[in-house]
């Protein structure tokens, strides 16, 4: 399975999980916006969150019957809210940028049905800009390749 198809199925597969609308209509009543690749001097504005950025392929190895790929993700979301109770101060954009990394991941595992192994590494970024907050992560997928695929 080459790259193209891949990235097809994951933008897809976001878009369209069940869970994960559910969840991004909770929470921030809207859905999910997807973007494959990403423009760093105009990067996603406040209309477009809650969103996802599908960002730096690197192809690791590819032979046989087998592609692994490297992908990287990065989740933003807007909020301006914050929560201060007895000197604990928490901006609420962080907890709810992780929650929803958490859900993307978890709509991508569910990618599986392709047969694909998935690894997933996930970190936060430190760089927010407030009110904008962002967490990324790898996704490590392996495919095999078939002609009916």
């Amino acid at each position: 399975m080459g790259i193209r198809s891949v990235l097809e199925r994951l933008r897809d597969g976001i878009v369209a999980d069940a869970q994960l609308k559910v969840f991004t209509q909770a929470t921030y009543t809207s859905n999910i916006n997807v973007f494959c690749g990403n423009d760093v001097n105009n990067s996603p504005a406040k209309t477009y969150s809650p969103y996802v950025v599908i960002n730096n392929v690197e192809n690791v190895i590819r032979g046989g019957n087998r592609n692994t790929y490297k992908i990287n993700f990065f989740v933003g979301i807007v909020s301006e809210d914050k929560t201060e109770v007895t000197n604990v101060i928490t901006y609420d954009g962080f907890i709810l940028c992780e929650e929803l990394r958490e859900e993307i991941e978890n709509a991508i595992l569910r990618l599986r049905k392709y047969k694909w192994k998935i690894d997933i590494e996930s970190s936060t970024l430190v760089n927010n800009v407030f009110p904008l907050f962002t967490s990324n992560f790898m996704v490590n997928i392996e495919t095999i390749n078939s002609s009916r695929s």
